[in-house]
């Protein structure tokens, strides 16, 4: 589990959904925003439901290409899902 202090989260930052890059995030860790959004797009989004209510009904609305995860990516978000 990941949990980001402040009141900026990762889905607060803009994000091209055609790059399937963060745009300027003016933070000091643009590279772990990055990761938690492939990481979600590749594993989280495809379950989510337009149904469900508030912020997780709309983000299953986003209609992106689904990154290409790195092999580091990959084996971090293997590694997050088997400590779960």
């Amino acid at each position: 589990m990941v949990h980001f202090i402040g009141a900026m989260k990762p889905w607060h930052y803009e994000y091209d959904t055609t790059t399937c890059r963060l745009k300027e995030t003016g933070t000091i860790s643009p590279h772990l925003l990055q990761m938690w959004w492939d990481i979600f797009l590749a594993f989280v989004n495809p379950r989510l439901s337009r149904h469900m209510p508030g912020l997780v009904g709309q983000l299953a609305l986003l209609q992106v290409r689904r990154p290409v995860l790195t092999k580091f990516v990959f084996e971090s978000a293997f590694l997050l899902l088997v400590y779960l």
